[in-house]
């Protein structure tokens, strides 16, 4: 199984678009249409 954890830096920093919005829609998609994956945001 893969882990994967994303660090809050990313949505401090960056209050719209960019990065951040990168990383949520990644998160979306890893956590509802990958197997045997475990994405966390910390």
């Amino acid at each position: 199984m893969l882990k994967v954890l994303f660090d809050h830096q990313a949505f401090s920093l960056q209050q719209f678009g960019g990065i951040s919005r990168y990383f949520a829609n990644l998160y979306n998609n890893v956590q509802y249409n990958v197997n045997d994956v475990e994405a966390d945001i910390s």
